[in-house]
C-alpha cells in the first residue's frame, strides 16, 4: 500500500520591516523601503532635491520616460558608488581619471554591472571632451560681433573658467556643465575681452578690456541646454536599450 505524504509549507521567518528611528514621520507622505528598514517622509523634499523622483512620482511613465529614469538611476548609483577623485588610495587608473570603489557591486547581475562600467567610462570620455575641446557656440546671424568678440569670447571664458574649477568638479560632466552656468550666472555683467586699438604713438597693440558680450544671454540659453541634454542622454552612457 502506497502512502502519501503531505508537507505544510515552510513558514516565513522573515522579521517584518522595521521603522527608521531618525526618518519615520508620522506626517510624511511618502513611505520608502529599503531592505528591512522603512522611511516615511514628506514627498516634496524628495522630488526639491532630485530629478530622479521627480519623473518617478511623475505618472504615468512613457516608454521613454522610463528609460531616462533607468538611465539616471545608473547615474546616479555611480555617483555615490564610485568617488571620482584624484586622491584616492585604491585607485583604478583609467587614463586621466581614477575611481575608488567605497560600495559593494556584488549584489548586481553581470549585465547590470556591465552597464555600469560602461556608463563610467563614456562619461568620463564626455568630461575628458569638456575639458581639452571648448563646445561649439550656437550661431546668432542676429548679432553682428558674433564672429569677432562672442564666440572668442566664449573660447577664451570656458578654457579658463573650466580648468580654474576645483578639481572634483572635473570627473562628473553634470557638475562640471552645472558649474560653468552658475560661474556665467553670476552677478558680474562684463567679461574681459581682447581689443585692438591704437596707442599714442599711432600703433596697432592688443589689450584687454572689459565689456558686455552681446550673445550673454544666450550662451546662458546654451549652458542650460547642454544641461537639459546631458539629462535626455543619458541613458545612452549606459547603452540602456530602446523600448
Amino acid at each position: 500500500m502506497s502512502s502519501v505524504k503531505c508537507h505544510s509549507a515552510a513558514p516565513d521567518i522573515t522579521p517584518p520591516p522595521t521603522r527608521d528611528t531618525d526618518y519615520y514621520f508620522e506626517k510624511g507622505d511618502c513611505i520608502i523601503r529599503a531592505e528591512n528598514c522603512l522611511f516615511k517622509i514628506h514627498r516634496f523634499l524628495l522630488e526639491r532635491d532630485s530629478p530622479i523622483f521627480q519623473d518617478l512620482f511623475s505618472l504615468p511613465q512613457s516608454a521613454g520616460t522610463l528609460r531616462q529614469f533607468h538611465g539616471k538611476a545608473y547615474y546616479m548609483y555611480i555617483k555615490n558608488v564610485v568617488m571620482l577623485h584624484s586622491s584616492s588610495e585604491s585607485l583604478i587608473e583609467l587614463g586621466n581619471f581614477a575611481a575608488f570603489v567605497n560600495l559593494d557591486t556584488s549584489v548586481l547581475n553581470e549585465l547590470r554591472c556591465h552597464r555600469l562600467c560602461q556608463g563610467f567610462w563614456s562619461l568620463a570620455q564626455l568630461s575628458m571632451k569638456l575639458l581639452a575641446a571648448v563646445p561649439r557656440l550656437n550661431d546668432n546671424t542676429s548679432c553682428t560681433d558674433h564672429s569677432s568678440i562672442c564666440i572668442p569670447t566664449w573660447n577664451t571664458w570656458w578654457k579658463a573658467e573650466s580648468t580654474g574649477l576645483p578639481v572634483q568638479t572635473h570627473y562628473d560632466p553634470r557638475v562640471l556643465i552645472e558649474s560653468m552656468q552658475n560661474l556665467a550666472n553670476s552677478d558680474r555683467e562684463l567679461i574681459s575681452v581682447f581689443r585692438s586699438g591704437y596707442d599714442y604713438d599711432g600703433l596697432v597693440e592688443t589689450f584687454e578690456a572689459e565689456m558686455p558680450i552681446p550673445c550673454k544671454a544666450r550662451i546662458l540659453d546654451q549652458l542650460e541646454e547642454m544641461t537639459r541634454i546631458f539629462d535626455d542622454t543619458v541613458a545612452d552612457h549606459f547603452m540602456l536599450p530602446h523600448d
